[in-house]
Formats: C-alpha cells, structure tokens, sequence
C-alpha cells in the first residue's frame, strides 16, 4: 500500500534550473527522502504515527567525502524519522487546521544514569527545548531559531492500522 500511496520516487521539477534549484536537488539526494518518506509511510500505517523531523547543522570539516560536496555550503539540511517507540508526538491545530506547533517529547539519561524528560517544541520560527533534568519541573533549556519560515516537521497520521479491517479475521484464526 505504501508503493500505491507514493507510487514512483517524487520529481522535482524547476521553471528555471539555476543553482538553487541545484541545491535542492542535492539536499533531496542527500537526504535520501524518497526512501524517508517511505519508511515514515510504512512506520504511519502500522504505528499509527510518525514524522520527519528536518534540522539545519553545520558542515563536518572533519569527513573528507562531505567537505567535497559541501565546497562553499556552512551549513546543510538533515531529516530524522521518528515514532512513538523513540517518544511522543503532539501535533497542536488551529480551527482551520493548520498546524500552529508540532511537540516532540522523549527521554535520555544523564550522567547519573536518571531518565530526564524532553520536550522540543516547535513553531514557525523556533525551536524551544525544555527539560527536567536541573529540577524536577520543567525549565526552558535553549530557545534558538531552526532556520525554516515554517514548521520544519511532516507529521504522518491515521486513526486504524493497516489490518484493522481483517482484525477480526485474524483473531478468529
């Protein structure tokens, strides 16, 4: 169902092709987003959510293959798949819905080896990073801008998986 769903690898097409559209193309390739959205389609429909998460980090001048394709770039744009099995997603709409903030919350240890508990939020300029890790309520860790002019998350949802129609088939046997 998921090759029906996405059919073929996307196509990017550009009325001018010039170096931005270049970019892109490459960012797309990089990140291997065809594949991305794939497994976050397939994550969806057994798992009921998932998201790709995108963020925007620095060049590693420290990896030679990477320095070569990033000749001028500072910066450069990676994504990330996540579940409900690595934390918990909270979408936030508006009436019309739209999307207003996308949260992520998930836990870590800390050197103590005591679960601390996170919550990133998003909205359409920032990144808020909360945590309990100081005192057991929640305080503002780090409130940075991500980069974006939107909520830089592709939120993936449905209501039943896949076999919920056969649910009682598969009991049955």
């Amino acid at each position: 169902s998921v090759a029906f769903e996405l059919g073929e690898p996307i196509t990017l097409i550009a009325d001018d092709k010039n170096d931005l559209f270049e970019v892109v193309k490459n960012t797309w390739k990089l990140n291997r987003l065809d594949s991305k959205l794939q497994d976050a389609l397939k994550k969806k429909k057994s798992e009921l959510e998932s998201c790709v998460i995108f963020h925007i980090e620095d060049v590693p001048t420290d990896k030679t293959w990477i320095t070569k394709l990033f000749t001028s770039q500072k910066k450069r744009i990676k994504s990330n798949i996540k579940t409900n099995k690595e934390g918990r997603m909270y979408p936030i709409f508006d009436k019309y819905g739209n999307m207003e903030m996308f949260v992520w919350r998930f836990t870590t240890k800390n050197e103590s080896n005591s679960e601390v508990d996170n919550i990133w939020i998003y909205t359409d300029k920032e990144r808020i990073d909360l945590s309990n890790e100081v005192t057991q309520t929640y305080s503002i860790v780090s409130r940075k801008p991500h980069g974006f002019d939107r909520i830089p998350v592709v939120y993936l949802q449905q209501d039943y998986p896949e076999w919920e129609d056969v649910k009682t088939l598969i009991d049955r046997f």
